[in-house]
């Protein structure tokens, strides 16, 4: 039973004697709470062995993210777990993990399912309080990415009409304001279970617009969901990503 139990130790950063583990000319016996990380006994002895995998910014940031996650745990606020129930409920119906590999075919076509603008808006219908989060960076992540995905909505559901993108929404706007007599042709066509870039029936030169401006901002969105997901998996730790 007592050799599955791992006892932490009191590790330094910055080695006791310059000629240890990233130790430093001048800097010896630096026994401050921020040259000092709990390891376990084994990872203790692997990053002292193993200096140039672990340097000191390693450590630091290894360090940094650990207190910021036990913080998360020892303060189960209500308004964190109101978030993190927020969470669990859009992931259970938003593709949240997928939508990158997603992205990644663009501009030539894209999954149906990348369309999120409905889940997200039914969410907010049912829940009108849970937006913004009460965490106010998972709020900007996650604002920065639903407007590169709507970016990338306008211009999978809009129209090309003398060489501008028409929205969906002003189609709409349109149709019931002010009647146009042509509503240009569509961007992406449906193809089973795609949405695929318009070459048969899109100018060479619109064609060039839409592919050029989807890509743009399908790069966008490419960090911004990347951004977003590397700060849930670090903070909600709950959701098992």
């Amino acid at each position: 039973m007592e050799e599955d139990v791992q006892i932490g130790e009191m590790a330094h950063v910055i080695a006791k004697s310059a000629s240890g583990p990233r130790g430093i000319n001048g800097q010896v016996n630096d026994n401050s709470y921020e040259n000092l990380i709990l390891l376990c006994s084994i990872h203790h002895t692997i990053v002292d062995e193993r200096p140039d995998e672990y340097p000191i910014e390693s450590l630091l940031k290894m360090k940094n993210e650990h207190e910021s996650w036990v913080a998360s745990q020892l303060d189960q606020s209500k308004e964190y777990k109101a978030d993190l129930e927020s969470l669990k409920l859009l992931s259970r119906y938003m593709p949240l993990l997928q939508l990158r590999a997603m992205a990644t075919e663009l501009p030539r076509k894209v999954s149906l399912d990348f369309d999120i603008t409905d889940i997200f808006e039914n969410f907010l219908k049912d829940r009108p309080t849970a937006y913004p989060f009460w965490d106010r960076d998972l709020t900007s992540y996650w604002q920065s990415f639903l407007n590169d995905t709507y970016e990338i909505s306008d211009w999978l559901g809009g129209n090309m009409i003398d060489g501008k993108l028409i929205t969906h929404g002003q189609i709409l706007r349109h149709m019931v304001e002010e009647p146009l007599d042509y509503y240009g042709i569509n961007n992406y066509v449906h193809n089973q279970n795609y949405l695929v870039l318009n070459s048969r029936d899109l100018s060479s030169s619109d064609y060039d617009v839409v592919e050029h401006n989807v890509r743009r901002a399908a790069s966008k969105f490419l960090g911004s969901h990347s951004n977003l997901i590397q700060y849930i998996r670090y903070n909600y730790r709950e959701l098992g990503w």
